[in-house]
């Protein structure tokens, strides 16, 4: 692929590469963070492996703002991980007795501190989402552009989406299982804009992107209204990141343990060749993930089993659980990384609302 621009956004360097034969629009997102997923030019689209990782494109990405993109990946080789570095990090000590607060989007997912940070309240993520929605097409139409609607919010993820926290645990809902099989919704409607994306001109996304380090387009137009805390929230966003991870290392004995009683549920639904939820994402339980498009009647069945076998064996409870309180020991160790991010999350609100208003906070 060839690089037809890089842009600064929201604290990430964002390069805008252009379609090759057989492969497809990209966007990579270079950083320390990226180090930590693989790429997989796989079915026309850069593909990122961090369902392996059991956490969101977000937190793959230290949860910036700026991981909205199609398609995302590393800066190194293009072969994907196969699984995560095993960790030697210490368990840190977890107070079961907390009782952790329950998603607002599922009632069945416990959330922590940390969970909360990545996945706030829908309406304060509209209100972010609005914002950079308006910049965008009002410099877009300056430039002599119509936005299409499905790029009238580039930039900004799906995933930031409060529901997307079932992402996590690979939960379909029957009315997601329906629509979107055994992907999630925010990884659909990435796959979409990346296709739809290649019938669209050079001109078009040089303007929309910019062509190099000092030009970052109408995207970094939509996104200066966060300049006062993009690099302290990047900063902070990795912290959480790296939490996250320590959490998941430390939870992974129990997910295997619940994953056993799962895979005995798919079995008397007459699927035991889904012996581990990452299966689920392949077709027939094989190696090859399931057909890009809409989801076959076998597809949806699948991810809809899934889901009930997630709740009836109580895995999705349990294992959010164990992740929230074991959350909830490090957002009590490192406080002021908790404290700094409300702050910094209040300001882009505050910022976001003034420009909405036809004013900037000052």
């Amino acid at each position: 692929m060839k690089s037809i621009g890089k842009a600064v956004v929201a604290g990430v360097i964002v390069v805008r590469e252009k379609a090759t034969p057989g492969f497809g629009t990209g966007q990579r997102i270079i950083g320390s963070a990226a180090s930590r997923i693989g790429m997989s030019p796989a079915r026309g689209v850069n593909v990122v492996s961090c369902r392996i990782l059991r956490r969101p494109l977000s937190l793959c990405l230290a949860g910036v703002l700026a991981c909205g993109l199609s398609a995302c990946g590393n800066s190194g080789s293009d072969t994907p991980s196969a699984k995560p570095s095993k960790s030697k990090t210490p368990k840190i000590a977890v107070d079961t007795s907390w009782e952790p607060p329950r998603s607002a989007a599922n009632p069945h997912i416990y959330v922590s501190e940390l969970d909360q940070i990545q996945y706030p309240p829908q309406a304060e993520t509209d209100i972010i989402r609005s914002a950079v929605k308006a910049r965008v097409i009002q410099c877009m139409s300056e430039k002599g552009y119509n936005v299409p609607p499905s790029y009238s919010n580039e930039g900004l993820s799906d995933e930031m989406d409060e529901a997307a926290i079932e992402g996590v645990y690979s939960y379909s809902s029957p009315e997601n299982a329906a629509l979107y099989g055994a992907s999630t919704p925010a990884f659909t409607l990435s796959i979409k804009k990346t296709q739809a994306e290649q019938s669209l001109p050079d001109d078009y996304l040089e303007t929309l992107y910019g062509k190099d380090e000092k030009d970052t387009g109408c995207v970094g137009k939509g996104f200066e209204i966060f300049s006062k805390v993009s690099e302290k929230k990047q900063k902070l966003a990795q912290s959480v990141a790296d939490m996250q991870l320590k959490v998941s290392d430390q939870a992974e004995p129990l997910r295997l343990k619940l994953e056993k009683k799962w895979a005995a549920c798919m079995a008397d639904a007459g699927l035991s060749q889904y012996t581990t939820i990452e299966k689920v994402a392949m077709e027939n339980g094989g190696e090859e993930p399931w057909p890009q498009g809409a989801p076959s009647a076998e597809q949806v069945k699948v991810a809809k089993t899934s889901g009930e076998c997630m709740i009836s064996t109580g895995y999705l409870e349990e294992y959010s659980k164990h992740q929230a309180q074991i959350g909830h020991a490090y957002a009590q160790k490192n406080p002021g990384v908790i404290t700094e991010w409300k702050k910094v999350h209040q300001a882009e609100i505050e910022a976001a609302t003034a420009s909405l208003n036809g004013k900037e906070v000052r």
